[in-house]
């Protein structure tokens, strides 16, 4: 059934001149799938709306609904005009070029690319509320002392979390230094039984290599030996967990991974896919 009433869906969308390319080899193929980049964004909008309501119309053995359809089409489009092109706002357009299409993979390109910060900076009048306090302080660990911010934000798991995007050379100059003060206090590591969220982001932020191996090691070198053992502590702790922890404390800090994790350690959203 569900081949049959995803083929059936595309196809109407067909005729209605939004299917993207992608869409279209999709509709040829007779594939069972449907995805954002299948469709233009007026039939997204109108499928985030509708979609569910279609599903749940569908019968094992019966046709799928596609004149109910046609006819929630037809509503949607006396309420909106689909012919007016969709203008993105500055934030948005920014994250549209980015793989994942997220926040997460915006800031991550920060890491190897600190220009990229001005852009991010242009947008900030666009960037949604939710999100307004992470590229803060993302943007602050880039233009003021990240050591002084790890010292003084209210917010430390906050500054913590935005630790992961530091560009290369501030990861050497001042990433070990600020997650040790994060560490500490945060109290980390945490007690038996304490959450575990705040020493995966020590793991996520300490186990990503700048490329400079030598001077990673020499960072780590400077470390006062209590703070090297806060650090080592807290990853054991880490390693003690599941396997996507482990693979985030596996080796010394700076060390351990050239690439960014996977999508659930990093907490990193890969593109919607919609339910069959």
């Amino acid at each position: 059934m569900a081949s049959a009433h995803i083929g059936a869906l595309l196809g109407f969308l067909d005729d209605q001149g939004l299917l993207t390319a992608a869409g279209k080899r999709e509709l040829n193929a007779g594939s069972a799938s449907l995805c954002e980049e299948h469709v233009r964004p007026p039939a997204r909008a109108f499928l985030d709306e509708a979609y569910d309501a279609y599903l749940a119309r569908t019968r094992y053995g019966e046709p799928p609904p596609i004149a109910w359809m046609k006819e929630a089409f037809r509503s949607y489009e006396r309420r909106f005009d689909l012919a007016r092109r969709v203008q993105m706002d500055p934030y948005t357009a920014l994250v549209a070029r980015t793989e994942g299409r997220t926040l997460d993979d915006l800031l991550w390109e920060l890491r190897d690319d600190e220009t990229r910060l001005a852009e991010v900076e242009a947008a900030l009048a666009f960037v949604p509320m939710g999100h307004r306090p992470l590229v803060d302080v993302t943007i602050a660990l880039h233009r003021a002392d990240p050591l002084a911010i790890a010292r003084r934000h209210d917010d430390p798991a906050l500054v913590l979390h935005a630790l992961r995007y530091l560009a290369r050379g501030r990861r050497l100059d001042f990433g070990l230094r600020a997650a040790v003060i994060l560490a500490e206090r945060l109290g980390l590591p945490p007690p038996e039984g304490a959450p575990r969220e705040r020493l995966g982001a020590l793991g996520v932020a300490l186990g990503l290599a700048t490329g400079d191996p030598a001077a990673e090691v020499a960072a780590w070198q400077r470390l006062p030996r209590r703070d090297q053992l806060r650090i080592e502590g807290a990853l054991r702790a880490l390693a003690a967990g599941n396997a996507e922890e482990q693979e985030l404390a596996r080796g010394a800090p700076f060390t351990a991974s050239k690439t960014k994790p996977r999508a659930s350690a990093a907490k990193h959203a890969a593109p919607r896919r919609r339910k069959r």
